[in-house]
């Protein structure tokens, strides 16, 4: 959040200037501290929400996941790097949500 255009440059190449690009980047950064941060005190104070958080970021990343399979005129590396990052962290909560359900 604090560097956008440095922290997407391998995402976005070029495009990570773009001031669209810097947002969405901010904006991606902190739903992600949210939803992280809530996961991380709800496993102190209130674990019986960790299973909803935990979706709540599975569902978060797999529209991200979408979003990027589907947008039009994106790079295809923006596209495919993308789709690999969003794509493993569905899998890493949906995992790690099987593993709570145990």
């Amino acid at each position: 959040m604090v560097a956008p255009t440095r922290a997407n440059e391998s995402l976005a190449g070029p495009d990570a200037a773009i001031a669209t690009t810097r947002a969405a980047a901010r904006t991606f950064g902190i739903r992600e501290i949210y939803i992280g941060g809530g996961l991380c005190a709800a496993t102190r104070y209130a674990p019986k929400s960790v299973p909803t958080l935990l979706r709540a970021g599975v569902a978060v990343d797999l529209w991200d996941t979408a979003a990027l399979a589907l947008t039009a005129h994106l790079p295809q590396r923006t596209r495919v790097a993308g789709c690999a990052i969003a794509g493993a962290f569905v899998i890493a909560g949906v995992l790690a949500d099987v593993q709570l359900a145990r």
